[in-house]
């Protein structure tokens, strides 16, 4: 009982990313009829690679409708985003400077407001910069989506990280 018990509290902190290296962050992803605001999480597995935790609300306005009166766009929806994916650093022996390049690769789940029991799965393939402005790193990054419920494909993300 005593080995289980040892076991399993040494499995918790290799687990628990409380234990790792921690960035907390915030982003604003645009798309072409949307705009989400999003908490971030970068735990650090070597020095160039890290999982990402994302979790969010996307507002997506909606195609234009029509009826007998014309066109109006008033449909606009709240969708509940949750991503987890790994990211990394490329080219880091053969680039000198402050820029990074850097490659990530998601799936998650993406819910509307008014519906939480139904979620969707969504996938992401991004590619971007990462430099260090005042302690602080920064990210632009183009990210490639797929999902039923988001229907636009590309979305540009502009994110900062704290320790």
């Amino acid at each position: 009982m005593k080995d289980i018990l040892i076991n399993l509290i040494l499995s918790l902190f290799i687990v628990c990313p409380c234990f790792g290296k921690l960035h907390h962050g915030m982003s604003l992803q645009m798309t072409t009829n949307g705009t989400g605001l999003y908490y971030k999480q970068l735990w650090s597995l070597t020095n160039y690679s890290q999982f990402i935790n994302k979790t969010g609300v996307h507002f997506d306005k909606g195609q234009l409708k029509k009826d007998i009166h014309g066109y109006y766009n008033s449909y606009q929806t709240t969708i509940v985003d949750l991503t987890f994916g790994y990211r990394r650093e490329l080219f880091i022996e053969h680039l000198s400077g402050i820029f990074r390049p850097i490659l990530v690769a998601g799936t998650g789940m993406v819910s509307n407001n008014e519906n939480l029991r139904l979620w969707m799965i969504k996938y992401i393939l991004g590619f971007g910069i990462q430099f260090y402005r005042a302690r602080m790193l920064n990210e632009i990054m183009l990210q490639f989506k797929h999902s039923e419920l988001i229907e636009r494909d590309v979305a540009l993300e502009f994110a900062f990280y704290w320790k």
